[in-house]
């Protein structure tokens, strides 16, 4: 017979670094046994596997620090927590070396000129090696230590699955408040149902860091080459190529102030965000079929209402977004029309008559057509 140290002498990993592989194989051959050194668990395997957690940081250095105690205060050992500091002018370097010089769980990259925080998270990202992924603003902190292990348990329970969250508590030390409103869904849900009923339908979690993420389907997904990297791209590209187990726990304390995105979105970001949900829509649509399409221009058009809703812009800015939409998402126009929005913009009269008689068509069809998303630019 074969035996290994677990089934010979049912050692912790504490007790098993007091026996050499010479020693255990001579304890073996007293008990008429062949002792061999047990196998390293594969690298995508929930129970042996590493999780690297990326956290994007500027300028919030106390912060931090709390940030990375609560990772590896996780009950899972097998975690590297990326720090990516974004050009901190804090002494960010110095507090994270007297805290965790002697920490080999911590590592720390630093961005000599700020990439922004999507910048930073794809540093960390392919800095990181763990079969399972995590990304952790650095003002964030979870309150759960069993967190990972119960996450990739359901990692193996559930293979298919892209990512394991959870739920969190919001608070504000300032205004000093805390509030908890779970996820109204729990338990296993397919990629297309989740990513078709995303917000609408099926609670978006608070945040990126109450997810653990696989990452053969982040590669899938073509995390390496995102240049947006905010919260719902990342569930929405990963829930193209898989599916989504909620867990009913607390997990985490999300921490809102004054630096969080605010209503007032610049209009860049949201330019770049309008280009991610045409490339997610391209990705969910091999993966699904036309019937992302309507959900495509749901998408496409919350974002561009909540543009207009909350930021001053100029008309040349919107006349820009509208010319995005035109090219990439036609059917999004009678919305706009239909909610008022493109009278905002500054159009020839020829082209809004020819606009408003399709939205009146559509309000008499009772929807407006389908049309698959095109590259910016055609």
């Amino acid at each position: 017979m074969i035996a290994t140290d677990e089934d010979l002498l049912r050692l912790s990993q504490e007790d098993r670094e007091r026996f050499s592989p010479a020693c255990l194989n001579r304890i073996a051959a007293l008990c008429g046994l062949e002792w061999r050194e047990p196998e390293p668990p594969p690298a995508d395997d929930p129970d042996g596997a590493l999780i690297s957690v990326i956290v994007p940081t500027h300028n919030r250095r106390e912060l931090l620090l709390r940030c990375v105690d609560s990772i590896l205060e996780q009950t899972h050992r097998r975690v590297e927590a990326i720090v990516v500091d974004d050009a901190s002018t804090d002494g960010t370097a110095g507090a994270v070396a007297a805290r965790f010089g002697g920490e080999p769980r911590v590592r720390y990259l630093r961005n000599e000129t700020s990439l922004g925080p999507g910048g930073a998270r794809r540093r960390g990202y392919l800095a990181s090696g763990g079969a399972f992924v995590v990304y952790i603003d650095d003002d964030d902190q979870y309150l759960e230590p069993r967190f990972f292990e119960t996450a990739l348990r359901a990692h193996r329970e559930h293979p298919g699955c892209a990512l394991v969250a959870g739920n969190t508590v919001t608070y504000s030390a300032e205004q000093r408040f805390c509030s908890f409103r779970p996820l109204n869904v729990t338990g296993f849900l397919s990629g297309r149902d989740y990513l078709l009923g995303f917000i609408r339908r099926y609670d978006k979690p608070s945040s990126s860091f109450p997810a653990v993420f696989r990452r053969s389907v982040l590669e899938q997904a073509g995390f390496a080459q995102m240049q947006m990297m905010n919260d719902a791209s990342l569930y929405l590209r990963a829930l193209c190529f898989g599916d989504a187990f909620l867990l009913p726990c607390v997990v985490g304390a999300y921490r809102v102030h004054g630096g969080n995105i605010s209503r007032a979105l610049p209009h860049g970001f949201l330019m770049d965000n309008l280009e991610e949900k045409a490339n997610i829509c391209r990705l969910a649509e091999r993966r699904y079929g036309g019937d992302v399409r309507a959900w495509y221009r749901e998408q496409v058009f919350s974002s561009v209402r909540y543009y207009f809703a909350g930021t001053k812009s100029t008309w040349r800015q919107k006349r820009e977004v509208l010319r995005w939409c035109r090219r990439n998402c036609g059917s999004v126009m009678p919305l706009l029309l239909r909610a008022g929005l493109v009278r905002t913009f500054k159009l020839p009269r020829r082209l809004y008559w020819r606009l408003k008689l399709k939205a009146l068509s559509a309000i008499r069809k009772g929807d407006a057509p389908h049309d698959p998303p095109g590259r910016s630019g055609s």
